[in-house]
This record gives C-alpha cells, structure tokens and sequence, in this order.
C-alpha cells in the first residue's frame, strides 16, 4: 500500500517586461501577474519539509514560461495577434484536461 503527502504550491508575481510581436514588429511594455504552480510528493511521510520545499521552488522557477505564455496568449496590442505557439500549447491542454490528463 502506497501513501503518501502530496504538496501543491503556488505563487504570483507582479512583473513587467516587454512585448515583442513577430507579426507586425510592435512593442510595448505590459504589467503582467503571472502564477507559477509546483507539486512534490513525500512518499510514505518521508521528507515532508524537502517535498514542500522542492513544491515552493517549483512553483517559482515556473514563473518565467508563466509570463511567456501569458504574453503570447494577450494579443499584440497594435495588431491583435497572438502567439500561434502559445496558442497551440493552450488549446492542447484544454484537452488534456477535458480528458482528465494532467499536462
């Protein structure tokens, strides 16, 4: 029998960095908050303090693709566009949350 503590953490953070359109060559700054999201298990209780940690740490290090996603999905304010990469990968885990995966 398997058990075990599974930590779930999450954090945000305000940031502003620059949009760059492939489209129309625009740019603009834009104030973003972006969440990041770790997960870590502590198999059998052991290691509770280092899954929550590692949990927490993860959840940081993903901010970064956070805010390259969040900028690509927004649109180009002077042309509208989105980032067809960032789109495909959103529309690609919708599914894989309609079908009950996780991505």
């Amino acid at each position: 029998m398997y058990v075990a503590n599974t930590y779930l953490a999450t954090t945000a953070e305000a940031m502003r960095a620059s949009y760059d359109c492939e489209r129309c060559q625009g740019s603009a700054l834009a104030d973003v908050t972006v969440v990041g999201q770790g997960y870590a298990e502590a198999p059998f209780f052991i290691g509770q303090k280092a899954a929550a940690a590692h949990a927490a740490k993860a959840a940081t290090e993903a901010l970064p693709a956070a805010l390259e996603r969040t900028l690509g999905l927004a649109g180009c304010p002077h042309c509208g566009a989105c980032d067809p990469e960032q789109v495909k990968k959103a529309k690609l885990d919708a599914g894989l949350h309609r079908a009950g995966g996780n991505p």
